[in-house]
């Protein structure tokens, strides 16, 4: 399983932020299918774009794979019974986002770039039939089979995810 930074490392870690992704498989009539959720139109990066579930690691979050248990459960609304559902650690990739800062007591903003490091991992639940998008950040929700991805609106990385992940699951039929 993937590691995280350990506190007590003298140097700091390469990135800013972690965030998580969860690959969620079905497999149905020889089909395997992915989900995937899209951002909701009033989301401030990539609206209307299509992802894994995931997000930002939070404080309450012990390790990388209990960030993605709570982001599936709050982006989709369904439920890891624990860490025995991940059935592979798939590629991650690092990018960073850069934005204008308010610096406190000037008019003037600063400039910065925040480096991102996102941890998938690809998951076998019990039950996927109950999928709740929150619209607070997600319209939709589809199961994409692999001619279904160059069709979508996604970034370059989560392409690159999901096609892999995919091909994974298509090497792996009897873990999915």
């Amino acid at each position: 399983m993937a590691s995280s930074h350990s506190a007590t490392s003298q140097e700091p870690p390469p990135y800013d932020k972690l965030v998580v992704g969860a690959a969620v498989f079905r497999q149905q009539d020889n089909h395997i299918t992915i989900l995937l959720v899209k951002r909701a139109d009033h989301e401030h990066f990539y609206p209307g774009h299509y992802e894994i579930p995931g997000g930002k690691m939070e404080p309450q979050d012990a390790s990388p794979e209990d960030a993605a248990a709570r982001e599936l459960r709050e982006e989709t609304g369904l439920t890891m019974k624990g860490k025995s559902d991940i059935i592979a650690c798939l590629p991650g990739f690092d990018y960073g986002v850069t934005k204008k800062v308010q610096v406190p007591g000037s008019d003037e903003g600063e400039v910065v770039t925040r480096k991102t490091r996102q941890l998938n991992f690809a998951l076998k639940l019990e039950r996927i039939e109950d999928v709740k998008v929150d619209p607070k950040e997600h319209s939709t929700y589809i199961w994409a089979e692999m001619k279904d991805v160059d069709g979508l609106p996604m970034t370059v990385e989560m392409r690159d995810v999901v096609r892999g992940a995919l091909r994974w699951a298509a090497e792996n039929p009897s873990s999915v």
